[in-house]
């Protein structure tokens, strides 16, 4: 638990932020690379199930995941910044 606890400010103990305890600066490149390997491990996986053609998962789901995902991206990033603005 004192892993938690950052105790640089004089009289003022925070927490640290997820980001700031593991390190997980996000940015475009990682960001991005995310995305495609959530993208394709999900496209991937249900071709691989035969639950659906390929051509069906290629042509209808993978587009699909891909444009919910970006709205996703969206709606977190804009959430991010707004709660990166409420604590100031």
């Amino acid at each position: 638990m004192s892993s938690l606890i950052n105790t640089t400010h004089v009289g003022i103990i925070l927490f640290e932020t997820p980001s700031e305890q593991w390190g997980m600066e996000l940015d475009l490149t990682k960001t991005a690379a995310v995305f495609v390997a959530l993208i394709a491990v999900g496209v991937g996986g249900l071709a691989a199930s035969g639950v659906m053609q390929t051509s069906t998962v290629l042509m209808m789901v993978a587009p699909s995941m891909v444009a919910f995902g970006l709205i996703c991206l969206f709606i977190g990033v804009k959430h991010g910044e707004y709660r990166a603005g409420a604590t100031r």
